[in-house]
């Protein structure tokens, strides 16, 4: 969904990819969507280029690309199973789940799925905040609105087709209900083994945090703490134990950011790739 910088902790948001692939794979054994190739939100998983734990293979360089993470709208046969490993069956947040964040001045939801004029402005806030600039104004202009609408439809297909208890997306808002929403982030529960191999042996899935921005009316204002402070509730709220997010290397306010909020590395790429145009990632995780 991006490669942009960014500027400060209240900016800060997992880096995201565009590129062209074809979208397709399998959730828990079950074929879960198919998409024609063309260029797609990398907004879910960055694979670590060079694993840890025992599941580590050959290193190899960070990919520039990736999936957007569809889940399958009906349970597997194996969801069951899968479940069970996590300790407890569906868990569907409630329809009126809300976090006041620390502070008191930001109030963190969930998207409202069937608003269309909030999704379309949390889209906004994403495509703002993850469009690469051009330098030449009018090609910015037509990179930016098909952008924009590439965004938008596969922000409706995330909504439409992961299961409740897999996928949330909040969105943050003032405390006090004036103004528009301001800031967006989004939780999956994954079982990439790209990821899982950095955790500990077993591990079925983790929460992984993606997708955040703020606008840039309410930048530096505390707005990205409050998302991911939202995050790590609906990660308490599935009843797991641990969340993961990854990070450009060279983003150093939002490392910090995520330090400060109880973040460690456990895995990262090798500096090396930064001199082949490869921003190198860490992976972080932390309790909740």
């Amino acid at each position: 969904m991006m490669l942009s910088s960014v500027g400060s902790p209240s900016t800060a948001h997992v880096d995201l990819t565009g590129s062209t692939h074809r979208l397709g794979w399998w959730i828990g054994g079950t074929r879960a969507w198919r998409a024609p190739s063309g260029r797609r939100i990398r907004d879910q998983i960055h694979l670590a280029s060079t694993p840890a734990g025992p599941n580590a293979s050959t290193p190899r360089p960070p990919r520039q690309a990736g999936h957007l993470k569809v889940y399958a709208s009906s349970r597997g046969s194996d969801d069951g199973d899968r479940d069970a490993m996590r300790g407890n069956h569906v868990r569907e947040l409630p329809s009126t789940f809300t976090v006041k964040a620390r502070g008191g001045k930001w109030r963190i939801r969930q998207i409202t799925r069937d608003d269309l004029e909030e999704v379309r402005r949390v889209v906004v806030i994403q495509a703002d905040g993850f469009h690469v600039p051009n330098r030449l104004p009018f090609i910015d202009a037509f990179l930016r609105t098909s952008f924009t609408a590439e965004v938008l439809s596969e922000m409706r297909k995330k909504l439409k087709y992961n299961p409740v208890d897999k996928f949330a997306c909040l969105v943050a808002e003032r405390a006090d209900g004036t103004g528009a929403v301001e800031g967006v982030v989004e939780v999956s529960y994954i079982d990439e083994k790209e990821v899982l191999g950095s955790l500990e042996p077993g591990t079925a899935g983790v929460v992984y945090i993606a997708s955040m921005a703020v606008s840039p009316s309410a930048r530096r204002q505390g707005a990205a703490k409050a998302l991911l402070e939202g995050a790590l509730v609906v990660a308490k709220e599935w009843g797991e134990k641990q969340a993961v997010l990854h990070v450009y290397q060279d983003n150093l306010p939002a490392v910090a950011l995520y330090v400060n909020e109880g973040f460690q590395t456990i895995s990262q790429d090798s500096p090396l790739w930064a001199k082949v145009g490869v921003r190198p990632r860490f992976l972080m995780r932390r309790t909740v």
